[in-house]
């Protein structure tokens, strides 16, 4: 059986049938999840959407906390973390990234509409890998920022354990590997703190093109 996975809604465009089904997951409306696990003061970003473990919705409350913390890969919501280590590295957003080969996805064989060579400012990047899903522009991200890559992914990491996300790991800045895991708990948490940066607010609750 296939582990759980969980989904923003805004990058369920990007994924097959197949592998929705597959994810044995239900999208709510994230204020009515922040609630089921009893954070009904967050700030989110309008409309926006997870997905949960079809098991943290079922049985007594004990089964629900229990469900809340188990840990899953979760896919493309690590792009909300890619997002905000973008942005917290103050690199000039109107800086030209350029596609490489090394973004190219050859462990899944992902589509994308970003050919080798495709030029365009971080500010694009960082809206079509929200809007989008785009998996070449969330490791052109990573690739472009100081030290490349794997700082990149070192800095997610640093950023989840300083917002208190004691289970959640990253391997990757696309959501590709997964050993990006986390809980339903830590992704709540995570979605409040994307939701304090404005750029993120407006690319992850605007319908993709």
């Amino acid at each position: 059986m296939k582990p759980t996975v969980f989904t923003p809604v805004f990058c369920m465009c990007a994924m097959s049938a197949s592998e929705i089904s597959a994810s044995f997951c239900v999208v709510l409306n994230t204020q009515r999840f922040l609630s089921s696990i009893g954070s009904t003061t967050a700030v989110v970003p309008t409309g926006a959407s997870i997905g949960v473990p079809v098991s943290a919705m079922k049985g007594s409350m004990a089964d629900q906390a229990k469900a809340a913390n188990e840990v899953s890969p979760i896919a493309s919501l690590t792009k909300l973390m890619t997002a905000m280590v973008t942005l917290d590295s103050g690199r000039p957003l109107d800086e030209l990234l350029a596609v490489d080969m090394e973004d190219f996805d050859f462990l899944k064989g992902s589509r994308s509409r970003l050919h080798l060579g495709t030029q365009l400012p971080r500010r694009e990047m960082l809206r079509l890998a929200l809007m989008s899903s785009e998996n070449r522009a969330a490791s052109a991200l990573a690739r472009h920022h100081p030290g490349g890559t794997d700082a990149f992914v070192a800095a997610m990491n640093a950023k989840a354990r300083a917002l208190g996300l004691a289970r959640t790991r990253f391997d990757d800045p696309t959501g590709l590997s997964p050993r990006n895991v986390s809980t339903a708990t830590d992704l709540a948490a995570m979605v409040r703190a994307a939701a304090q940066y404005r750029l993120i607010r407006e690319y992850s609750t605007t319908p993709s093109a």
